[in-house]
């Protein structure tokens, strides 16, 4: 079993800041970890892993290519 740390989970691009972090712990989506000093938190890294595989993957850019026609072809 590996621990993470906070900034272990930064580098992940799990979370931006400890706010971000934050919410989804409050909201049990999260593993809480354990306190493993009085100001330091761990993960489990297969928990974490976990986690990311049961979101929603993010959606891919669209390649739709934009309107191609201008102002003056709408107008006419």
């Amino acid at each position: 079993m590996k621990w993470i740390r906070y900034p272990d989970l930064v580098a992940r691009g799990v979370v931006n800041s400890r706010m971000t972090l934050k919410r989804p712990i409050d909201s049990q989506d999260f593993p809480p970890g354990v306190l493993i000093t009085p100001n330091a938190r761990a993960w489990n890294e297969d928990e974490v892993d976990a986690w990311i595989a049961a979101r929603p993957a993010a959606r891919k850019p669209s390649t739709r290519k934009p309107n191609s026609r201008s102002s003056t072809q709408d107008a006419a």
